[in-house]
């Protein structure tokens, strides 16, 4: 890696990857030095254990990843509503999760768009432990499609704080002509 010091201040050419103080991620090699299995403890990425399959000549052919632990965590599409009503967007977990786990979410622009077609929403939801699934409302605004036609808007989902793993973090949302 390439550096320079200026004033006592060490700067990288490279973006440098920091690990958090509580999280301890183990290295597992084969008889020939290749990397085969890394399993991180603590941390944001708790439980998650990836293993590298090589192919016949050696090369890294595929990488797998296990959440053992996690609950898995999945943005519903929202289906459809029209210009008239609420839509609704659902994330569900595939079991309870053992503590709270919180999301954050946001709207983004499809071929509808924010202040035409719809109101933007973000904000957090937070399932608390035994629940399996939580909605929010995304709100389409009247009469701003044009009559036998739809526009569709999409809403992202990212993990903010507990043991789970997102397994689709975007949900599609169509809205249709109510005219």
């Amino acid at each position: 890696m390439k550096m320079l010091a200026l004033a006592g201040v060490i700067l990288c050419a490279w973006p440098i990857e920091i690990a958090c103080a509580s999280e301890t991620i183990t290295y597992n090699y084969d008889e020939l030095g290749r990397l085969v299995l890394s399993t991180t403890q603590g941390g944001p990425n708790n439980n998650v254990v990836t293993s590298t399959t090589l192919d016949p000549t050696g090369n890294r052919s595929n990488y797998g990843v296990s959440l053992t632990g996690l609950c898995q965590i999945a943005a519903l599409d929202g289906g459809g509503g029209s210009d008239e009503f609420t839509a609704y967007v659902q994330v569900q977990a595939s079991s309870a999760c053992s503590g709270p786990v919180t999301l954050s979410y946001a709207t983004q622009d499809g071929t509808a768009f924010s202040g035409v077609n719809y109101h933007s929403a973000s904000g957090t939801v937070t399932l608390q432990p035994g629940e399996t699934s939580k909605t929010i409302s995304i709100s389409p605004i009247f009469g701003s499609i044009p009559s036998g036609q739809s526009r569709i808007l999409y809403v992202n989902f990212a993990l903010q704080s507990g043991a789970a793993a997102l397994s689709d973090a975007q949900s599609a949302v169509t809205i249709v002509s109510s005219l």
